[in-house]
């Protein structure tokens, strides 16, 4: 599973349910198709922020799930990104005027 966390971040299914769009801080959102034939991965959304990668084949749902937190990584000061649903960030402390 990925988490998507920040304000305004979240996934929704598009077209009737055909693609996924992921709204991640950019100006447009990021489109994937809900089934990837050619990659044997698909994909669903379990809660706004919630997105689950599944697949027969794991080294393909693995690499499928890296391509997608490889759009937003998550920043060391606020945590905002696409991250892994077990996965610890490391903050870095802010400056100190």
């Amino acid at each position: 599973n990925l988490r998507l966390v920040g304000v305004g971040y979240r996934a929704e299914e598009v077209e009737g349910g055909k693609k996924i769009g992921l709204k991640i801080g950019f100006s447009h959102p990021v489109e994937l198709e809900v089934d990837d034939v050619e990659r044997e991965v698909k994909y669903r959304v379990v809660e706004p922020q919630v997105l689950q990668v599944y697949g027969l084949n794991i080294q393909k749902v693995h690499m499928a799930a890296a391509r997608i937190r490889s759009l937003r990584k998550p920043e060391p000061y606020k945590g905002k990104g696409v991250r892994f649903e077990n996965e610890t960030i490391r903050m870095k402390e802010r400056k100190k005027a």
